[in-house]
């Protein structure tokens, strides 16, 4: 004799699966969330995961699409959350205070002006526009009789 808790149809599938509430955060926040391919909308990110091993994949403009798996147990307890911070900075970005966000290369900044390269073009900023910046880590390399030019 077989025991189920979950009410099937003709075909043998679940009509009704378990789920579980949980929080997907990213740093920085507002990365697009796709489980198991399907759009959830931006981090933070309430979700209701069934049981199983998932496949999240986060994308941000200016980060690198990061993708994990993560396994639920049936018997996890509800209200849990993972934090997965993005990687693979290519370029450094400035999110202004309008929401908006600039990927290039910070060429200069004073304690009024930022300076970006954004697809070759520079722009100049009044600081007070920009919320935040992220800086992608440079090493300066020299070779004899050539100029020094910073590598990303």
């Amino acid at each position: 004799m077989t025991l189920s808790l979950a009410a099937r149809n003709n075909d043998g599938a679940p009509i009704a699966i378990k789920t579980i509430p949980m929080t997907v955060i990213s740093v920085p926040a507002g990365a697009n969330l796709e489980v198991d391919d399907e759009d959830e909308g931006l981090t933070p990110a309430n979700i209701n995961i069934s049981a199983g091993t998932h496949q999240l994949t986060l994308a941000k403009e200016g980060f690198a699409i990061s993708t994990t798996p993560l396994e639920v147990a049936p018997d996890e307890a509800p209200g849990g959350s993972i934090t997965i911070t993005l990687g693979g900075l290519s370029s450094d970005s400035l999110e202004l205070r309008d929401g908006s966000t600039l990927t290039g290369d910070v060429m200069s900044m004073t304690l009024e002006k930022i300076v970006i390269d954004v697809n070759g073009q520079r722009q100049t900023l009044d600081r007070n526009r920009v919320k935040k910046i992220f800086l992608v880590e440079r090493t300066v390399t020299t070779t004899p009789g050539l100029p020094v030019a910073p590598k990303k």
